[in-house]
């Protein structure tokens, strides 16, 4: 291992409470191996710089930031980082996950949280670029500014008090271009659109309305367009979930049936021509879908009956015949990660099901009590998942390694939400 006397300079010493007290520090800088970039043999060094404080309430933090410095090999000199191909040595702020997958940080985080102490531990990633005030340092959890302005609408299926859909401002707290739906709406979903807002909602309804599609224009505030879908026995059955394509062409939804049919099928894939509004074809199904996930590339349809214990593939560029893997029956939620290679869900422990493989490849335990049941949420990154039971247990976990990032209790029954600034 190799400390350069110009990287040792740079260690943070992190602000914290007041009140709070140091209890550990500690910097280490390791290299990866240098990679060849045309006449040149880049360098990498990783410096990784943490603290440990004990806080007023008893409780632990352990801050800790990871730069990375690239570097020429060819022209270092003894005396630390020279030049990279005519310009300074480049140094830039890992990502918190890349930060994470890293072997030292994981081996401190570990030991950290493996503490024999019982008092809660946190968990903080912060800034520490070169150059930078460590005391005015901000988490790495707050997001990057969008190129674009949000917009500051939410969507809204209203099925409980009227049959509607609309909008939401988020900055004025007002309902925008409500439209009326036809009874029972139970599951919708957001055509994709290339050009302007992604204005048109498409929802599917439950019995009593004749197994109907339904399209709405929430720019227009009206009711486009119905669909009916004939090929379906009418009040047998109930949406599972509507997705599109990423061009928009093409709908799905899956429809699970309260009973099986004459030939032993519990649902179907619905495919639609979402620019001509028509049914195109029904697939079978021997199982009854609960969920309906599209991939990020738009090409495949996971159709997942979670009750049953199934996972159905179906390939949208080819349309091929449904293929089936079999998996440990579990309720709720199924995420898939945004890189489209894992799916995930809660079966008391996080299930890691490659999507390559088709196989379940990782089971990594929560640490909570089993005495309550516990729900879960992902992070919109992908790297971890949050998760909380009835007795106010909370955990975050790493979801490539399954490490416990972090651990809290909170006064009551824990539902998670870690949003964007959570990544």
């Amino acid at each position: 291992m190799r400390l350069p006397l110009l990287l040792l300079s740079l260690c943070p010493v992190f602000a914290q409470d007041a009140g709070s007290v140091s209890l550990y520090i500690d910097t280490s800088v390791f290299d990866a191996p240098s990679k060849p970039n045309g006449a040149y043999n880049l360098e990498f060094s990783d410096q990784f710089t943490y603290e440990i404080y004990r806080n007023p309430d008893g409780s632990k933090t352990f801050i800790f930031s990871v730069f990375q410095c690239i570097r020429d090999a060819d022209t270092l000199g003894i005396g630390g980082l020279q030049r990279l191909s005519g310009q300074s040595a480049v140094c830039t702020d890992l990502s918190q996950s890349a930060a994470i997958a890293l072997a030292p940080v994981q081996e401190a985080i570990g030991e950290f949280l493996n503490d024999s102490s019982d008092v809660p531990h946190h968990i903080v990633y912060k800034s520490s670029l070169p150059g930078t005030d460590p005391a005015k340092a901000k988490p790495r959890t707050a997001p990057a500014q969008p190129a674009t302005a949000a917009n500051p609408q939410m969507i809204v299926l209203d099925n409980i008090s009227d049959s509607r859909i609309l909008k939401v401002d988020l900055t004025s707290f007002a309902i925008v271009n409500p439209v009326t739906l036809p009874g029972q709406p139970a599951a919708f979903a957001v055509r994709p659109s290339d050009t302007g807002a992604a204005n048109e909602v498409w929802t599917a309804h439950a019995v009593g309305t004749g197994n109907t599609i339904s399209i709405a224009d929430l720019g227009a505030g009206k009711l486009l367009a119905t669909i009916q879908t004939s090929s379906l026995a009418p009040n047998t059955n109930i949406p599972a979930g509507i997705v599109f394509t990423n061009d928009g062409a093409t709908a799905l939804c899956g429809a699970s049936y309260f009973t099986a049919d004459a030939s032993g099928n519990r649902g179907a894939l619905l495919v639609y021509d979402a620019v001509n509004r028509k049914l195109t074809s029904t697939l079978p199904l021997k199982f009854s879908p609960q969920q309906l996930l599209m991939a990020p590339d738009g090409l495949t349809a996971y159709i997942i009956g979670s009750q049953s214990g199934t996972i159905a593939y179906y390939d949208v560029l080819s349309t091929a015949d449904l293929t089936v893997t079999r998996i440990p029956a579990f309720t709720g939620q199924v995420f898939i990660h945004p890189d489209g290679t894992r799916l995930f869900w809660d079966a008391g422990q996080l299930e890691v099901f490659d999507l390559t493989t088709r196989k379940i490849v990782n089971e990594f335990k929560f640490g909570l009590p089993t005495t309550s049941a516990t729900s879960m949420q992902m992070s919109q990154d992908g790297s971890k998942v949050y998760v909380g039971n009835g007795l106010g247990a909370v955990v975050i976990l790493d979801t490539r390694y399954g490490n416990a990032l972090g651990t809290f209790q909170s006064p009551g029954p824990a539902q998670v939400f870690g949003g964007p600034e959570a990544n």
